[in-house]
């Protein structure tokens, strides 16, 4: 069993998943913990196949916190 904590950015492993976890968005009206869940792609090194997960809320223009959920998936590289 995995505990993971949202107070700040982490990493962990599972088998070959990278775990990441972080209370920052690239959204600037979104809060709320991201998790990121990595599975490296072996035929290309640095190419990621990942899966995002959001839960949280919208800061408005009226001021009201609107409940959001995400989940997407993608690919990341590193180099």
């Amino acid at each position: 069993m995995v505990s993971l904590s949202f107070s700040s950015h982490i990493s962990d492993r599972i088998g070959p998943f990278l775990l990441e976890n972080s209370n920052s968005s690239l959204d600037s009206v979104k809060t709320g913990p991201t998790a990121t869940a990595a599975y490296p792609a072996k035929a290309v090194p640095g190419l990621d196949l990942t899966v995002n997960m959001f839960v949280g809320h919208w800061q408005t223009n009226t001021g009201s916190n609107v409940d959001s959920e995400a989940l997407t998936a993608g690919i990341r590289y590193k180099w």
